[in-house]
């Protein structure tokens, strides 16, 4: 979540679209202002087990043993946890490394919740500023179809790790046509669409108590920082110091007053409000 002054303003939740092979998100992915995620196998088709259609969003990794193992077609000395699965953290009471191959929506869900981290840091880094709303349209638009591959038969070994082959099961690819939300992640077309999307990031208004001290990097919303300065109207209220990218503003007087901060890239107005803070906090 952030705020009207950081790479984004408002939150996002991510949720696991559940693994009843059903034809609808369970909750809570499946609330309209959630990204609700379907677990595809390695080769973008739906995994056996995944939850699609009504409320899920959007696809991603999640492994898929019963149908890669088969997919493959080869002999892999009973190591079906690694086949086609993925590789996640788990308690240290599971497995001595932290690690394990596992499968599931919820295993998915990490690669699209992870994704829109790093567009927000990638945004973050271009000094743009966008709503949640606009990363999760963006995180639509640039993910990549799958309707073309859903046509035909899918066969897979039910249980495959525990039974091997005893249990052969088919799923008619066409029954998901429309209902794989948005397509597969598109981690590196996410990245493009962010760069120049949105707004550029605002410098903050300055809330600060008397007697204390808050400071700014204002590289952190300036393209170019350089020849950086503050000017507050009333000096009476806030003083300030520039050290290269850093600005330093002090409350001296309960108040409000504005400034003006200026550097290459332009120059924008602010509020200064200095007030006595209540609690652990300024609010």
């Amino acid at each position: 979540a952030g705020s009207p002054n950081g790479p984004i303003e408002g939150g996002i939740g991510v949720f696991a679209s559940g693994n009843e092979s059903a034809a609808a998100a369970g909750y809570p992915g499946a609330y309209g202002e959630f990204v609700s995620v379907i677990g595809t196998a390695p080769d973008f088709t739906p995994a056996v087990y995944t939850n699609y259609g009504t409320g899920a969003d959007i696809c991603a990794p999640g492994g898929d043993q019963d149908y890669f193992y088969d997919y493959k077609k080869g002999d892999h000395n009973g190591h079906y946890g690694e086949i086609g699965c993925i590789l996640s953290t788990v308690p240290y009471h599971v497995s001595e490394s932290g690690y394990a191959y596992m499968e599931g929506s919820s295993m998915a869900t990490p690669h699209v919740s992870s994704a829109l981290a790093l567009a927000i840091s990638y945004a973050a880094q271009n000094h743009r500023h966008l709503s949640a709303d606009e990363y999760k349209e963006i995180l639509y638009s640039s993910a990549t179809p799958v309707e073309d591959i859903l046509e035909g038969p899918k066969f897979y070994y039910k249980y495959v790790a525990d039974l091997g082959h005893n249990q052969k099961k088919r799923m008619e690819l066409g029954s998901y046509k429309g209902k794989m939300g948005a397509g597969q992640l598109n981690v590196a077309a996410l990245l493009r669409a962010v760069k120049d999307a949105g707004r550029p990031m605002l410098f903050p208004n300055v809330f600060v108590s008397p007697g204390k001290s808050i400071v700014y990097d204002a590289a952190r919303y300036f393209d170019d920082p350089s020849g950086l300065k503050i000017t507050i109207k009333d000096q009476v209220i806030a003083a300030s110091a520039v050290h290269g990218t850093r600005i330093t503003v002090s409350g001296f007087a309960e108040g409000v007053t504005t400034a003006t901060v200026s550097c290459a890239s332009g120059s924008q107005d602010i509020i200064i409000t200095v007030k006595q803070s209540s609690g652990n906090g300024w609010l």
